[in-house]
This record gives C-alpha cells, sequence and structure tokens, in this order.
C-alpha cells in the first residue's frame, strides 16, 4: 500500500511541467525510502526504471 502511494506521488512529479529543487529531493528521499523498506529485486528494477524516466524527463 505504500509503496503504491510512494510511486504514484513519483508519477505526480514526472506529471509536473518544471520540478523544483524541492521535489527532486523529495523524489530522491522516496527512492531511497524505497530501496531501503523494500531489497525485492524487481521493485529495485522498478524504482531503477522510474529513476531513467525522471532524469530523461529532467533533460527535456
Amino acid at each position: 500500500m505504500l509503496r503504491r502511494r510512494g510511486l504514484g506521488i513519483f508519477e505526480i512529479f514526472l506529471k509536473s511541467k518544471k520540478p523544483s529543487g524541492f521535489q527532486k529531493a523529495l523524489v530522491i528521499l522516496l527512492i531511497t525510502i524505497i530501496l531501503i523498506k523494500d531489497n525485492e529485486h524487481n521493485i529495485v528494477h522498478l524504482v531503477v526504471l522510474k529513476v531513467t524516466q525522471f532524469k530523461n524527463y529532467l533533460y527535456l
């Protein structure tokens, strides 16, 4: 439940047009929390994929 909500927050940040530094910091913190709370390979892979998408989004 927490994990799904966390990824939902991440999606909101992906959709915001110009993420602020504060939003970027929150996303990084959220990713770190997800990685610490859940070390299953599949969720780590999903988070890595999301981070890659987010980086691509930031450099558009």
